[in-house]
């Protein structure tokens, strides 16, 4: 049984490629908590991304990143430089790593920066772009 309990409040966004609903988790070391929940519309499947405290600056933060980051073909940015083969343009530290999500369709792509504080983060379905980074990266 999960520590975490996830209760389904109500949708406050639904758009073609994303959706953001209100969630409470409850787990037994924390009291309960409002949150959103930012998923992405993949293959017509949705792909939980991140949640943040219900608070309305981040859903005005989740709400542009759904209208900026959802339209990119192939990847969803959460943080860093933008596109995510520009994180390869510099050196990264040992901590940076692409993983399959365990849907098998979905990647993660995160890490950092080895020259300076630059912290990372991707979601990629694209296989070529998946290949492209897995090439770059000497696995």
């Amino acid at each position: 049984m999960s520590s975490i309990k996830e209760t389904f409040q109500k949708n406050i966004v639904d758009r073609r490629n994303y959706r953001i609903d209100l969630v409470k988790i409850e787990s037994y070391w924390s009291k309960p908590t409002d949150m959103y929940k930012l998923m992405i519309k993949v293959h017509g499947k949705l792909i939980f991304v991140i949640r943040k405290e219900a608070w309305d600056f981040y859903l005005e933060e989740l709400k542009n990143k759904g209208k900026g980051n959802i339209q990119r073909k192939g990847y969803f940015y959460d943080y860093g430089k933008g596109e995510p083969l520009k994180e390869l343009e510099d050196s990264l530290r040992d901590i940076t790593y692409l993983s399959e999500k365990s849907d098998n369709r979905v990647f993660t792509f995160c890490g950092n920066h080895e020259e300076y504080s630059g912290a990372f983060r991707y979601y990629i379905w694209d296989r070529k772009l998946v290949s492209e980074i897995r090439k770059r990266l000497g696995k």
